[in-house]
């Protein structure tokens, strides 16, 4: 679980810095085909703007999914850049928030659909024969037929 920020704290032009490393296990992710595996680091900070939450946030760390080509599991780093959340005082039920829910999102925005082990199968030869063009007679069944003219 990512720190509390307690926005009474944050008053009078205070900043609350996040630095934290989290189990894989806080992504809450169950899938076969999609696995967190390693710890996640995320960094930013949080600040009032006016009567809004404003927190910045980055986070990176790898996860595992089956490689497009040969289908074995493959591990890919992920990272979400710097991004700015804004928090409406609305959305916030007590002087506190967590902003672990933002961290998951981005995280899971940033998994790739589809990936290779390596950067680059090496099953990948293998499929070549597969996906090269054949020349095909073309058949157009209909290009004999004319078309009457609407009135």
């Amino acid at each position: 679980m990512l720190d509390v920020i307690y926005i009474d704290r944050l008053k009078s032009g205070k900043t609350h810095e996040i630095d934290q490393k989290l189990p894989a296990a806080f992504m809450e992710v169950e899938e076969a085909e999609l696995k967190f595996e390693c710890p996640i680091a995320v960094k930013g900070r949080a600040y009032l703007s006016g009567d809004h939450l404003v927190i910045d946030l980055e986070a990176h760390t790898k996860v595992k999914l089956p490689c497009a080509i040969c289908n074995k599991m493959t591990v890919v780093p992920i990272k979400t850049g710097k991004a700015t959340y804004t928090v409406a005082p609305e959305e916030i039920k007590s002087a506190a928030y967590k902003p672990d829910s933002l961290v998951r999102e981005a995280l899971l925005l940033e998994v790739p659909m589809l990936a290779e082990c390596q950067g680059k199968c090496p099953e990948r030869e293998l499929l070549k024969p597969l996906l090269e063009k054949e020349e095909h007679d073309l058949c157009f069944p209909f290009s004999e037929l004319k078309l009457e003219e609407e009135s």
